[in-house]
């Protein structure tokens, strides 16, 4: 967004555009760190109830097991345990069932939604989290999106009696009956999994009434102790994950450039203004040079991120273009995603031999330590992030180390399209539970190489990624692999990385010549502020380099 404005008084038009920009920042953060705060107000009250009750469950259990001098075999284990996750699934389905159950009351209520009031409630329907995998929902979900976008655009061209507004109107009334339906449906399949999942506690309890009195209370104990520890471990989570979010996302808006009272008037007389462009014609082509290269506020160097940035350079890695002039099918397309990954053959070439050094800088530099697990993010789109993880990975996997590629980027994940390999199951079926972790690691025609891709579509990946799970993936994988490398969404995109970077040993950046702004990386590393984050360096990617002087032959794909 740009500001600008038109004023007789010189003097007055810069403060006047700045105060108003910095009303709607601040209006932006006070909107943003209050309703953080009252969500992370709200966890923290579940949290001490849940503790409590954790206590209290212990304490229960203790003090049996102090007047009763008995204990549960393997078995009797194995039917608290799975007492307890049937009690969870009950729980988070009866949440479910009740919170849909609500979004249709309000459809139903005497009172007149407004367009906008209902157009939100059928988005939190679609939205919910057992949504995630159903593919009808999802498409239901992308369309509802798209027609009531296209009917912003149609409101400010045409009055709403228009029949091109009419008969989008429609095709929304029609998708949100057809959501309502899909969300009613399921409102039964919840009340049968409900009832499924009670008969089968009902069975494993009655299983347990013919133990001794003393071994069924102490189940019945156990089983509460788990359920209480359940809770909390998910609500303690979920407010640790708060309270990061919390310290690094303050607003969403920010001034990249404020703005400086203007040397002379836009308007002008016309004799005077022809005498200034005759005086700057003759300075033409050397003042738009020094003008372009003042206003130009992108990274160049190494010596731009140490300059700005304040962080050592770990890596550069060469210019390579990609050849896009000409439509391409679906095979075409196969082959020119697998061009990227330009380590591939071994070929002694100045951007292999770049990323050879990158991977033993990571490696073997004593200054970082030992390294096993690395988040790799960018400020930017653009940067070549996927592109430097890719083949980092490669030349990792080169070296005879086991390494697994992980595509934590669950908006908008490439690393399946770019080894061939299915996107689906994949992380964020992993952490929502759906499936185990042998079935998301993927063999890659790279030996020694494993790919955990993206997964399915989720509304909530930060909260997927802030979970236990995702704890238990990383102390799973540490035990299987080498190397585990995260590719995470930019840092303008979404501060997943910096979640996700709290729990490993260390953080890389990707940044692009002459294409990532220094003002707005500068801003992004606030966000590392007050948050246990080991950033290991920056790789300059794009680096214009003399090809002619290093010794090798060089091709571009």
């Amino acid at each position: 967004m740009t500001l600008s404005m038109l004023d007789k008084n010189s003097d007055l038009v810069a403060p006047m555009v700045n105060q108003l920009a910095q009303l709607f920042v601040n209006e932006s953060i006070s909107s943003g760190k209050q309703q953080q705060e009252n969500y992370t107000s709200l966890l923290e009250q579940k949290l001490q109830i849940a503790k409590e009750n954790l206590r209290k469950a212990n304490e229960e259990i203790k003090n049996f097991k102090q007047t009763h001098i008995i204990d549960l075999n393997k078995e009797l284990n194995s039917k608290v345990t799975a007492i307890a996750d049937l009690e969870n699934k009950i729980e988070t389905l009866q949440n479910t069932q009740k919170t849909i159950k609500l979004l249709l009351g309000k459809l139903d209520s005497q009172n007149d939604l407004k367009n906008n009031e209902k157009s939100y409630v059928y988005r939190e329907m679609a939205n919910q989290e057992i949504f995630a995998n159903d593919p009808s929902m999802g498409i239901l979900r992308q369309q509802l999106n798209d027609l009531e976008k296209r009917k912003d655009v149609l409101a400010g061209q045409y009055t709403e009696t228009h029949p091109k507004v009419i008969e989008v109107s429609q095709q929304i009334d029609q998708t949100q009956n057809k959501i309502r339906k899909l969300a009613e449906k399921k409102q039964k399949e919840i009340k049968r999994d409900i009832q499924k999942y009670k008969q089968e506690q009902s069975s494993i309890k009655n299983s347990l009434k013919l133990l001794p009195s003393e071994q069924l209370k102490l189940a019945e104990l156990s089983q509460k102790v788990q359920v209480a520890n359940t809770i909390y471990s998910e609500l303690l989570a979920k407010h640790q994950e708060a309270q990061i979010t919390e310290s690094v996302e303050s607003g969403v808006v920010d001034i990249l450039d404020p703005a400086i009272p203007p040397e002379h008037p836009i308007n002008r007389d016309k004799k005077k203004k022809a005498a200034m462009g005759g005086f700057l014609a003759i300075f033409l082509s050397l003042g738009t040079a020094i003008i372009l290269e003042f206003m130009d506020k992108s990274i160049k160097s190494t010596e731009d991120i140490k300059k700005y940035l304040k962080l050592p350079v770990i890596g550069t890695i060469p210019n390579v273009k990609f050849n896009e002039e000409h439509e391409l099918n679906d095979a075409d397309k196969i082959k020119k995603i697998d061009s990227q990954l330009v380590t591939y053959d071994y070929s002694p070439t100045p951007i292999g031999e770049a990323y050879r050094a990158l991977r033993t800088k990571i490696m073997f530099s004593k200054s970082m330590g030992r390294i096993k697990t690395v988040v790799v993010t960018s400020f930017a789109p653009g940067d070549g992030k996927s592109f430097t993880c890719s083949n980092l990975a490669i030349t990792l996997a080169q070296h005879k180390t086991n390494v697994l590629l992980v595509d934590a980027d669950l908006r908008r994940g490439v690393l399946h399209n770019t080894f061939s390999v299915s996107k689906e199951p994949g992380v964020s079926n992993y952490l929502m539970g759906v499936v185990n972790f042998n079935e998301i690691v993927q063999e890659t025609n790279v030996p020694n190489l494993y790919l955990a891709s993206c997964g399915a579509m989720v509304p909530n990946p930060s909260e997927l990624l802030g979970s236990m799970r995702l704890k238990r993936f990383i102390d799973e994988a540490k035990r299987r692999f080498d190397f585990i490398m995260f590719d995470t969404p930019p840092l303008n995109a979404a501060t997943d990385s910096v979640v996700l970077g709290t729990q490993v040993d260390g953080l890389l950046i990707i940044t692009r010549a002459e294409v990532t702004n220094r003002n707005v990386a500068k801003q992004k590393l606030d966000l590392f502020e007050n948050v246990p984050v080991n950033i290991i360096g920056v790789v300059l990617n794009g680096a214009i380099q003399d090809m002619a002087h290093e010794g090798y032959s060089y091709y571009h794909y």
